[in-house]
């Protein structure tokens, strides 16, 4: 990772801390062990190594898009969707993504996945938290993904 020194911003963009606490407490469990400094905002920050939280609308896809390249930065991405690829069929949350499930519409889940993938040209690693989700072949729709697993205290 970075300097022990750099700041670390978690950016939430649209999503409501509420929704999110239970990651953001992991999180920055796991950094603080580890000597680093944490904060979260809801825009991504020029002096500091960016980390969002996936669930990305088309405004901050935008929003991505415009700061990656005005500055010549990427970003890291906390993945949290359940985003598998197998026997060739893309999933999210054990079924095909064309489908609906009790937690998630297929609606829902298609932006979901497009907008993660709009994004992609700025991203230069991700996260999980633990063993989950576990991210079967993520590196075949997502080709260049560093996916690193956070543990906890």
């Amino acid at each position: 990772m970075q300097n022990k020194n750099t700041q670390i911003n978690i950016c939430i963009f649209n999503n409501p801390k509420h929704g999110i606490s239970d990651q953001l407490l992991f999180l920055a469990d796991a950094l603080e062990k580890d000597g680093y400094r944490m904060v979260v905002s809801r825009e991504l920050k020029i002096n500091a190594l960016n980390i969002c939280i996936e669930n990305f609308s088309f405004s901050e896809v935008k929003k991505i898009k415009y700061f990656c390249q005005k500055n010549s930065k990427t970003i890291g991405v906390l993945l949290t969707e359940y985003i598998d690829f197998e026997d060739g069929i893309l999933k999210m949350y054990n079924r095909d993504v064309l489908s609906t499930t009790e937690f998630i519409d297929s609606t829902t889940k298609k932006g979901r996945l497009f907008m993660l993938l709009a994004a992609q040209k700025c991203i230069n690693f991700c996260f999980r938290l633990g063993e989950q989700p576990k991210l079967i072949n993520f590196n075949e729709i997502y080709p260049n993904a560093q996916v690193s697993i956070v543990t906890g205290k």
